[in-house]
């Protein structure tokens, strides 16, 4: 029996470099896998990579949603991470549930934050867009950094409720500031535009 048989993998970032390869890893030692990445065409690659190694794959493809819907799809991403991951904490919960739900949760937040970084070059003017998006990027970068500790103080110190709630906080927001940017659109972020002088005064 392989190492990983019977088990499911979730991995982002899976179309290309190290999401791949870990991918191509996991299949090779019967594990099932769970992809998201924003470029189709690379994620449906490595699951065809994975597909000829003999796993199960299932493939979150958010690019096509976000192509469809616009930034709505960060809103239903956000909403379905929220509700997986607060369904995790409810008593009685059988265990293949709960492993659904936290499949649902990851994936779905995950799905979230990655398609940000495709809507919110949008909302930049021309000039300053690379400059946006690399902030946005940034700031998951950081959130990355800080999360692990995070965590940690969490599951030490609080309850199993607290804990879900905390994660699922930050989708809420996402999902708040989804809703704000979908309704004022592009006003947010530009500048109103100056009155022309009057030239037929003297």
């Amino acid at each position: 029996m392989r190492r990983f048989e019977g088990k499911v993998a979730l991995i982002t970032g899976a179309a290309a470099g190290i999401g791949r390869a870990t991918a191509e890893r996991l299949a090779s030692e019967g594990a099932s896998l769970f992809l998201t990445d924003v470029a189709r065409e690379g994620l449906a690659e490595t699951a065809q990579r994975c597909s000829a190694l003999g796993a199960a794959v299932a493939i979150l493809i958010v690019a096509r949603q976000i192509d469809r819907l616009g930034i709505r799809a960060g809103v239903f991403s956000a909403l379905v991470a929220v509700a997986a991951t607060l369904s995790i904490g409810i008593a009685g919960l059988s265990p293949p549930l709960i492993t659904i739900a936290a499949i649902l949760a990851m994936g779905f937040g995950s799905a979230t934050h990655n398609s940000l970084l495709g809507i919110v070059g949008g909302f930049y003017p021309t000039v300053v867009r690379g400059n946006g998006v690399g902030y946005a990027a940034s700031m998951g970068r950081i959130a990355g950094i800080v999360g692990p500790p995070l965590t940690g103080v969490l599951l030490t110190d609080y309850s199993l409720q607290v804990v879900l709630f905390s994660i699922a906080a930050p989708d809420v927001i996402v999902a708040a500031i989804c809703i704000v940017l979908a309704y004022y659109g592009r006003r947010i972020l530009t500048p109103k535009s100056e009155p022309l002088p009057d030239r037929g005064r003297a």
